[in-house]
């Protein structure tokens, strides 16, 4: 364990075995570190990871069994069990697709960003999450691209997404959703960044999802809006300034914490 100003790092095989301890149930936002595996190489890996922990003081052993060390248990128990998980992605062209999430459980919110092979937690106030996303996605003064929203079948701005490296190609293929469909072909072709957000809020059956993504390019940036119609899935695309986005993303979170809050 790293730990600065209540700031840990940790790999993928640790947080699994602290969730284990939390009696956490899964662990959103962080890939399954024992892909491939046989049972009998877990086990003697987590008993390993185990000894390690508790070198480090992660971990202590009670009367009642293994506990993690109280400044660190709240944080695993909103990683381990969150009432909200926000999954948020940002891409770069030519760079790897980057995520960070943020946990929201029933006494603390932690937020969780991979570094390679490792994940580093640190506490945060729900009212500080809008602000810490739009930052990253690098949302200030930009201005909306230009046009109007319109609205397209998500398999064909999937098929105009494939064929981006052409723009001729994938504004053909937007043709019929209208004049605007040009220019976001144009930001297909050229994009700077895009970026999504998932707030994930539990409900009695089961994850409630909602969420928002954006699309820049030198022209300006885009708002994208999954839904379905008629049994089809569909993506309304929107002009949207910086300004209206960080608004946007800021209700969209105060909704899902607000929800969640009156269960």
């Amino acid at each position: 364990m790293i730990a600065t100003d209540s700031t840990y790092t940790f790999n993928g095989a640790e947080l699994y075995l602290l969730s284990m301890i939390a009696n956490g149930e899964t662990l959103i936002g962080v890939r399954d570190p024992f892909v491939g595996w046989l049972t009998e190489e877990i086990g003697e890996q987590l008993e390993s990871v185990r000894g390690d922990l508790r070198v480090r003081g992660c971990v202590v052993t009670r009367d009642a069994g293994v506990e993690i060390e109280p400044s660190l248990a709240p944080l695993i128990a909103a990683l381990a069990a969150p009432r909200i998980a926000v999954i948020v992605t940002r891409h770069h062209p030519g760079h790897d697709l980057e995520e960070r999430a943020y946990h929201i459980g029933r006494t603390s919110t932690v937020k969780l960003s991979q570094h390679g092979q490792h994940y580093q937690l640190e506490p945060m106030a729900d009212s500080a999450i809008a602000a810490d996303i739009c930052g990253w996605w690098g949302l200030h003064n930009q201005g909306a691209a230009p046009g109007v929203p319109f609205k397209l079948e998500q398999a064909a701005l999937l098929a105009a997404r494939d064929a981006a490296h052409d723009e001729v190609a994938a504004a053909a293929l937007l043709s019929e959703s209208g004049a605007t469909a040009a220019t976001f072909a144009a930001t297909l072709h050229a994009p700077q960044i895009n970026g999504s957000l998932a707030a994930l809020r539990r409900g009695a059956t089961g994850w409630e999802v909602s969420g928002i993504a954006l699309l820049a390019s030198a022209s300006g940036l885009w708002r994208l809006r999954a839904f379905e119609q008629h049994a089809t899935p569909w993506v309304e695309l929107a002009p949207t300034a910086a300004a209206e986005l960080r608004q946007r993303v800021e209700r969209l979170l105060r909704h899902t914490i607000s929800a969640a809050n009156r269960v």
